[in-house]
């Protein structure tokens, strides 16, 4: 329904583009929060919700707080949690493209979802983060500041997501060369073939004592079999070598053709973001398994869906008209048709609140 929403509107210049932007968001919201034990941290924040840890982040107790007194039960604060996100995605995607990058709005569906179903109270932060960045380019100090401040009181390891993305501002005229992005990625997906978490595991304990871990991620490294390990959860998703090759080729797809579209049409506000996705693409495939790791790099990874909306908006230039380029576009879409379609009809956990 949100893709029939958005195909209609594509076609209407900004003034008529509203319409769009509340029936997307309003639909996402319900569809998100009407889910049922869909996405790792559900249950547990299901009952979080209803006996909140004594040391619980200030913000996101506060905001459950007054979600209960508004008489919203743990159904009710998912809509509003991914109605929060929402909104603060597309404000961002505003604040890069303005009316261009249309299709970012579809494609961030697909980047952020399967994650924002595990992470809940990460996701609400990462709201917070996507609002201050867009601050940052309107240069309203005092909402980056505020934006900030309430990350850090839902989740502080979003703020890490900021912290890279100042880095990789200051370097917002360059682009990491494709020959090299690839060539390095063809190497952790060789090397994600190999079992070295045990290895990870022993330099951590070595050269990480307690005494040096901040609080935070104190239970993390004391877990470490949990959060790093055989008990980690992505390892119950394992991909067969089928499923990594279309992934390589989707990720190496979009580099190839950005880096070329870039290169011809560069946009500093882009180039930051293909950035980011290239660097999360290769820490989530080197860490492949390793929850605590990829919670982190994800948070980089999810931004391919900015250079692949700019691809789209060039699709029918003449930079595209040789047959390699046209083969790469297609390939995109070929991995997200797959990728999708095995996951809305053949995805028996997908539950809601009737189910």
């Amino acid at each position: 329904m949100m893709f029939g929403i958005y195909l209609h509107y594509y076609k209407y210049p900004k003034t008529k583009y509203i319409p769009f932007i509340i029936s997307s968001a309003l639909i996402y919201s319900l569809v998100e929060g009407l889910r049922y034990a869909r996405g790792t941290d559900y249950l547990w924040y299901r009952q979080r919700y209803d006996y909140p840890l004594i040391d619980e982040q200030v913000l996101f107790k506060s905001l459950n707080d007054i979600l209960k007194t508004l008489g919203f039960n743990f159904t009710g604060a998912c809509i509003i949690y991914s109605l929060l996100f929402i909104i603060c995605a597309y404000i961002f995607i505003y604040n890069i493209g303005k009316t261009k990058l249309k299709t970012a709005y579809l494609f961030l569906i697909c980047a952020t979802i399967l994650r924002s179903e595990c992470y809940i109270r990460q996701f609400i932060g990462i709201s917070f983060i996507l609002l201050s960045i867009a601050f940052f380019f309107k240069k309203k100090w005092i909402g980056v500041v505020l934006a900030l401040a309430a990350a850090s009181q839902t989740h502080t390891a979003t703020l890490i997501l900021f912290i890279c993305f100042i880095f990789f501002y200051f370097f917002k005229k360059y682009i990491i060369p494709s020959k090299i992005a690839i060539i390095i990625l063809f190497f952790v997906y060789f090397l994600s073939m190999l079992d070295y978490t045990q290895f990870l595991i022993m330099l951590i304990e070595k050269f990480l004592p307690a005494s040096v871990i901040p609080a935070n991620f104190e239970g993390y490294i004391n877990n470490a079999d949990r959060w790093l390990g055989e008990d980690s959860f992505l390892e119950g998703s394992e991909q067969s070598t089928s499923a990594k090759m279309l992934q390589f080729i989707f990720e190496v797809s979009i580099i190839l053709l950005s880096d070329k579209l870039l290169k011809i049409k560069s946009n500093e506000k882009i180039q930051i973001f293909y950035n980011m996705f290239i660097v999360g693409a290769i820490l989530t495939r080197a860490f492949w398994g390793m929850e605590i790791i990829i919670r982190i790099t994800f948070m980089l990874y999810m931004f391919w869906f900015i250079p692949a909306a700019y691809i789209f908006d060039y699709k029918k230039s003449k930079l595209f008209k040789p047959f390699k380029y046209q083969l790469l576009f297609y390939l995109i879409i070929l991995y997200l048709v797959l990728y999708w379609g095995r996951y809305i009809f053949l995805n028996p956990n997908s539950l809601f609140v009737w189910s």
